[in-house]
């Protein structure tokens, strides 16, 4: 006898609502479980690779977040949340240089991206560019007041 599950009929998308429901419910691992069902129906769905990048992240597994992400940007190239979290995710593991270079590139793709700012000034902080920081934080500041 064949069961006919409704679940296996679920789209992608459904597979990343489901997902997003378990993550706000922090069913950590039913949230993971339905954000790799919905890659592995829909290899291209990046924001579904974002969403598992976030998740890793969150449980500390921050190498496979980091790869989760990077599927994410492949895809969308100009994902600006994927860049800047990545870059997160770098400056966290004290990779420190790779870090300022995701958060610069959050940056070029969008200029009012206060997070991007923010990390990009403690990732100058941490490899001792304090001059480099405060420069680009005036910088943004007198951008911000245009």
């Amino acid at each position: 006898m064949k069961l006919n599950l409704p679940w296996k009929r679920l789209t992608p998308e459904e597979w990343l609502g489901l997902g997003d429901g378990h993550l706000r419910n922090a069913e950590i691992d039913q949230a993971f479980r339905c954000y790799q069902q919905a890659v592995s129906r829909r290899p291209d769905f990046g924001e579904a690779w974002r969403h598992s990048g976030v998740l890793l992240g969150i449980a500390g597994q921050y190498l496979s977040a980091i790869r989760a992400l990077e599927e994410a940007i492949k895809i969308e190239a100009r994902d600006t949340t994927s860049w800047r979290l990545k870059g997160f995710l770098l400056f966290r593991l004290n990779r420190f240089e790779e870090a300022l270079a995701c958060f610069d590139r959050t940056i070029a793709l969008d200029g009012g991206d206060f997070h991007a700012w923010y990390w990009r000034g403690l990732a100058l902080q941490a490899l001792g560019r304090e001059e480099e920081r405060i420069e680009a934080a005036f910088g943004e500041a007198e951008r911000r007041s245009r």
